[in-house]
């Protein structure tokens, strides 16, 4: 199916970074835990958004999607810890 093909050429593209990914997760949340939600939900929202992937380059578009959801994160403790 096509699904399957598209999660196949995802696999393909992203899981070589997953240890970059996971490396920048770790340094921005400073939480193992934390880092690999974050990766998750990286990869959920790339594999959700990859037909509008458009370019050579892989890992800085991971690493805009890890940060989106990084900064999310921040958005969510800083209200969580008033």
């Amino acid at each position: 199916s096509d699904d399957f093909q598209k999660a196949q050429r995802f696999r393909e593209a992203a899981l070589p970074y997953l240890d970059d990914v996971y490396t920048l997760a770790r340094y921005l949340l400073r939480d193992a835990s934390d880092a690999e939600d974050a990766v998750q939900e990286c990869y959920l929202r790339a594999l959700k958004h990859f037909d509008s992937y458009r370019g050579p380059a892989m890992k800085p578009w991971l690493f805009a999607i890890l940060r989106n959801v990084c900064n999310a994160e921040y958005a969510r403790r800083a209200h969580s810890h008033t």
